[in-house]
């Protein structure tokens, strides 16, 4: 069977998707950059733990992401050998 077309389309996606990964990334790296440069006073207060607990979220979408980017590019190598 030939699935070309579904394979550009997941091929597509992938590179979105990738696109999104890298955007987390960076705000990820600002954010942790903002925080070291705040003073240790701010890092434990209230302020700089929600900001951390905030930067944490973003940490597990990108997981997320990953994950996902996994399977569909386990998905893409399966199209490609059929």
């Amino acid at each position: 069977m030939k699935f070309s077309a579904e394979y550009q389309a997941l091929s597509k996606l992938i590179d979105k998707l990738r696109e999104k990964h890298e955007k987390v990334e960076e705000i990820i790296s600002e954010r942790e950059d903002y925080f070291s440069e705040k003073s240790g006073r701010w890092q434990e207060s209230e302020a700089g733990y929600n900001y951390s607990e905030k930067t944490e979220d973003f940490e597990a979408t990108a997981g997320a992401i990953e994950n996902v980017l996994d399977s569909l590019e386990d998905a893409l190598s399966t199209l490609e050998e059929l």
